[in-house]
């Protein structure tokens, strides 16, 4: 056998990798080139507007106007998939014959498009449960508790997915988080306690019964149910917002000037008791101008107060006889429109009886505690609230 010429073998190789190089690196990877990511869905004020009105038919349990109104917007803005989940919820809520298939269907086709999506993943679970499917929905449902942790109904229709397939020990935590996550889920207590029975542990079982009872009558107690507002948030139709304007930079520096004396004209130097003294503002006299309320002087010719009206300049002048600075052991002046004439009125919290004073003009003032009876008697009180408890 001859032996290779090795010049020649060296030429044949020099001659291979000239001819990779002019071949300009065929072999090498194409780059890849990333495609331009999807626009954000615009939001404007008009489709909010839109969708808001579809959101306040549901809560009025007008489903087939407010399926009107959502099948309208995911049509004009087919690339929004919150409309379609929209649509799909009141469909489920209005119960006719072929809407739950159909809205279990827009729910899936918002699900190709978004596979994590948290309002369809739930509510599609609800309806496979509702149809019989329990299995299907534990698998949806699983995701949707490791989205949401917190929330206490997505925990309780897992639990009920697993207990509709005789699951009852796998199906008892879920119950227990749920009534962890939110006490007042009565259905939770109840849960438990079929599941505790089934297990044949009855004593348990009676303990979730009792506190599924004992909040028959608790005004704050919910019931999950396969009704709208009872399925739990993500159950619920989704509001649009208008994307958030720039925030405006925080300014640097200080956030207040330093303290300085306030300063009014015709004050004097005046005893002030050891307690405190209290100070509130308001438009005392009714010209459109914050004034100054400071009780604690400690008596010095019948003053007990100071009232400080603001001036158009911005200064404050103390009336020292004005008829509030006469009334003693003034621990919190509360202000407010009691008779609702558009004048600001000020009862009186005293160490003792109370007093209700009336604007009976501007800046005229007529003590009408006893006309109203609200003294409150001798006690001491400390502070209030004026508010208009029955609008």
């Amino acid at each position: 056998m001859r032996k290779p010429n090795c010049p020649a073998a060296a030429a044949m190789m020099l001659a291979a990798l000239a001819l990779l190089a002019a071949s300009g690196g065929c072999c090498r990877s194409p780059a890849i080139v990333q495609p331009p990511a999807p626009d954000k869905p615009t939001i404007d004020a008009a489709l909010v507007e839109a969708n808001n009105r579809g959101l306040a038919l549901m809560l009025q349990f007008n489903y087939d106007p407010a399926l009107d109104a959502f099948a309208q917007l995911s049509q004009e803005r087919p690339e929004l998939v919150d409309l379609r989940v929209n649509q799909a919820i009141a469909l489920l809520n209005r119960q006719q014959p072929g809407d739950g298939e159909a809205a279990l269907a827009l729910l899936d086709e918002v699900l190709a498009a978004a596979p994590a999506h948290p309002h369809a993943l739930y509510c599609s679970a609800l309806l496979l449960l509702y149809q019989g499917d329990a299995a299907a929905a534990q698998l949806r449902l699983e995701t949707v508790v490791e989205q949401s942790p917190e929330d206490a109904y997505a925990a309780y229709w897992l639990g009920q997915s697993l207990a509709e397939q005789g699951a009852y020990d796998k199906a008892l935590p879920w119950y227990q988080q749920a009534a962890q996550l939110d006490a007042y889920l009565r259905s939770a207590y109840y849960g438990s306690f079929v599941a505790l029975r089934q297990m044949g542990q009855s004593e348990q079982a009676k303990e979730m019964l009792a506190r599924y009872e004992g909040l028959k009558h608790n005004l704050l107690a919910r019931l999950a149910e396969f009704k709208y507002t009872r399925m739990g948030p993500l159950g619920e139709a989704i509001a649009l917002a208008e994307p958030a304007a720039a925030t405006t930079p925080t300014p640097e520096g200080e956030l207040f000037e330093p303290s300085a004396p306030l300063a009014a004209s015709g004050a004097t130097d005046a005893d002030w008791k050891a307690a405190a003294p209290v100070a509130t503002a308001a438009d005392i006299n009714g010209d459109g101008r914050l004034d100054l309320f400071l009780s604690g002087l400690a008596g010095a010719e019948g003053r007990h107060n100071a009232v400080c009206l603001q001036q158009p300049t911005g200064q404050f002048q103390l009336q020292p006889d004005h008829p509030l600075n006469g009334v003693d052991k003034v621990n919190a002046p509360l202000w407010g429109d009691f008779d609702s004439d558009g004048r600001t009125d000020v009862y009186l919290c005293r160490d003792g009886a109370n007093q209700l004073w009336r604007q009976v003009g501007p800046d005229q003032w007529r003590d009408v505690t006893e006309a109203t009876g609200t003294a409150s008697g001798q006690l001491n009180t400390i502070d209030g609230a004026m508010f208009d408890a029955d609008h």
